[in-house]
């Protein structure tokens, strides 16, 4: 009930925008349990390796698109807290990724690793896997988990056709 109370106390533009994350979050869910991940892949956009830093190519981009960019990110994370399982940082990347596009903005997914050898923070036996999102100069998902990680690989993403325009 108290986040009904929350939710109406809103701003209309912000409950459209809590609603339509809730509805990507939910897809991105569905298909990152039920696609195969080269299906998925090729659903989101062009893949190549990452950079030596998980700097995001889009440092300096203009204030609208990284207020959209924090938006995003933030609805995502409100979504997180509240969702009846944890979504995986693969699942926020990807529910991101949809939003972005939609917005008219161009991002990548950056997908990282750590264990024997690949980062300082990692504990000796263990082996693991992160994604994260960069879009207008920012990390939208995963951020602090993401300076754990080594950058492997990379989809980059750009606007997609139903992209709104300014």
């Amino acid at each position: 009930m108290q986040h009904l109370r929350r939710f109406l106390g809103l701003t209309r533009r912000r409950q459209a925008l809590l609603v339509e994350c809730g509805w990507a979050l939910l897809g991105a869910a569905w298909q990152v349990r039920r696609w195969p991940f080269s299906r998925l892949a090729d659903s989101l956009g062009h893949t190549g390796a990452a950079t030596a830093a998980p700097k995001s190519p889009h440092a300096g981009a203009d204030p609208e698109a990284a207020a959209a960019a924090e938006a995003v990110g933030g609805a995502l994370a409100a979504w997180a807290r509240v969702w009846p399982w944890t979504p995986t940082c693969l699942m926020l990347a990807v529910a991101a990724c949809r939003l972005l596009r939609r917005r008219g903005l161009a991002g990548e997914i950056v997908f990282g690793v750590r264990g024997v050898g690949l980062a300082p923070a990692a504990p000796p036996a263990t082996l693991g896997a992160h994604a994260w999102l960069h879009c207008a100069g920012r990390v939208v998902t995963g951020e602090a988990e993401s300076r754990a990680f080594r950058p492997i690989a990379a989809i980059r993403f750009g606007p997609g056709p139903a992209a709104r325009s300014p």
